[in-house]
């Protein structure tokens, strides 16, 4: 706890929990075990608990809800950004031929894996950085709509070579197919994910409900790759 110019602050939830009460949690007003799937830009957290109306002596000390904590875990890469990230990594190495010949760089996600000859290309630079969020920005459709509308499957850019201020117009090819690949690969393992830290949570607790309630947070959950690994849609 803190105090700030005659205020109090205390930090009595995580972000997830806090997250699924303002989402309305307590509107249901019946007790029952929640979790949460809070897919955000940078990580997905997850959390379960009970939530139910507190006793008497609860109420009489100010509680209007309870919920009991007692099981958090996370996949720390995956956030929508990252994945976008990830795209655009994928994206360049399916363009390397052309990056050799201008001279362009890219940087490398942090979760993402070496390859043959990288030192070449991935680098650190605000040019690598440059072309890369470049690159990030002509994708996010891809990823936030699953459709992309270049239907020509090449995006014409203007990066910015290792020896150069100067853009140079390129002509990148897009592999739509195995980017869409990609995220449904990752997503599903970030489900996976959940389930089985899910799994252990409530073996720790003993035996498991019969009823679950999983509310998907995070803008990243809109997704309709996530809503179909969660059966929302078909």
């Amino acid at each position: 706890a803190a105090d700030l110019a005659g205020f109090q602050y205390c930090e009595l939830l995580q972000e997830p929990i806090a997250a699924s009460m303002a989402y309305g949690l307590s509107a249901k007003r019946t007790d029952g075990y929640w979790l949460v799937f809070d897919f955000g830009g940078g990580t997905t957290d997850f959390d379960f608990g009970y939530y139910r109306l507190p006793t008497a002596e609860e109420e009489d000390a100010g509680y209007e809800q309870v919920f009991e904590h007692f099981g958090a875990a996370g996949d720390r890469f995956l956030g929508g950004e990252n994945l976008l990230e990830n795209m655009a990594y994928l994206t360049f190495k399916h363009n390397l031929e052309l990056c050799r010949k201008h001279k362009i760089a890219f940087s490398k996600p942090l979760d993402a894996e070496d390859f043959p000859g990288s030192d070449m290309f991935l680098e650190k630079t605000q040019a690598a950085q440059t072309n890369t969020l470049m690159l990030m920005a002509k994708l996010r459709p891809l990823w936030e709509t699953g459709h992309y509308a270049n239907t020509s499957g090449v995006e014409k850019m203007g990066l910015l070579p290792r020896d150069s201020h100067t853009k140079v117009e390129c002509d990148l090819a897009i592999p739509v197919d195995a980017l869409k690949v990609y995220l449904e690969k990752r997503i599903e393992e970030g489900v996976f994910n959940f389930l089985a830290a899910m799994h252990k949570a409530f073996t720790a607790e003993g035996t498991p409900p019969a009823h679950l309630v999983i509310l998907l947070a995070g803008n990243a959950s809109r997704s309709t790759l996530v809503l179909s690994f969660f059966g929302l849609i078909a």
